[in-house]
């Protein structure tokens, strides 16, 4: 998820515009791939991995 904001991002020269709305998904087989042991990521992990890229969006300008 981090790539994909950092992939957004660089298409707009780095600024989340505080007037957009920001929709941040997570798939299920985030999940079900970790919990079946077929992931490398534990869901904390895909928690953690979630929230940063959260932040990047956030220091980069979008709001809540």
């Amino acid at each position: 998820m981090i790539l994909q904001v950092a992939n957004y991002l660089d298409t707009t020269n780095g600024i989340a515009s505080p007037e957009d709305l920001y929709l941040v998904f997570i798939g299920a087989n985030d999940y079900l791939d970790t919990l079946a042991g077929e992931a490398n990521a534990t869901v904390e992990e895909v928690l953690t991995a979630t929230a940063e890229a959260m932040d990047v969006l956030y220091q980069a300008g979008a709001r809540v």
